[in-house]
């Protein structure tokens, strides 16, 4: 019996071209490193050549996202960042958070690199509802214009 197995096993190694002195023999192969699981973000001054090359969305473009530029979270002032308030508004790439109600993206118009129009469907208080804002940023980032709707405020950007 054992020599059987011992013939079945060397005629499958021979088919496959090795015979079992080769298969011994044989070295595997040298694994690389694994890449780090988290990128560390550049220090203040120094640019991140992950993102070096990666240009904001041209204007005139439609996006399916809040560019990175908008992503935060804003409030009335910068001391209301401490604190859970009514005005915090919320922005990720698929959504727009307001104090009752979520806006989820449907489509973002790049305007320039500072001002987009975003088509979002809403829910809040038991309602649903489709609306356009218009969103604009300070030259620096610092500060948002929210208008649509017949209203606009200005929100500071939280650190």
């Amino acid at each position: 019996m054992r020599f059987a197995a011992i013939m079945i096993a060397t005629a499958l190694l021979t088919a496959c071209g090795e015979t079992p002195s080769q298969e011994a023999n044989r070295v595997a192969p040298v694994q690389e490193p694994e890449a780090p699981s988290a990128i560390e973000p550049a220090s203040e001054g120094e640019t991140d050549p992950a993102t070096e090359n990666v240009s904001a969305p041209l204007p005139g473009t439609i996006e399916t996202a809040i560019p990175a530029a908008f992503v935060g979270t804003f409030d009335e002032t910068i001391e209301a960042c401490g604190r859970p308030g009514v005005y915090r508004l919320q922005l990720t790439p698929k959504a727009l958070r307001f104090h009752e109600s979520l806006g989820v993206v449907a489509e973002v118009k790049i305007v320039s690199p500072t001002s987009i129009s975003v088509t979002a469907d809403y829910e809040g208080e038991g309602e649903k509802w489709r609306s356009v804002r218009q969103l604009d940023l300070t030259d620096d980032g610092g500060q948002l214009v929210v208008s649509g709707d017949g209203t606009s405020f200005t929100r500071v950007r939280c650190p």
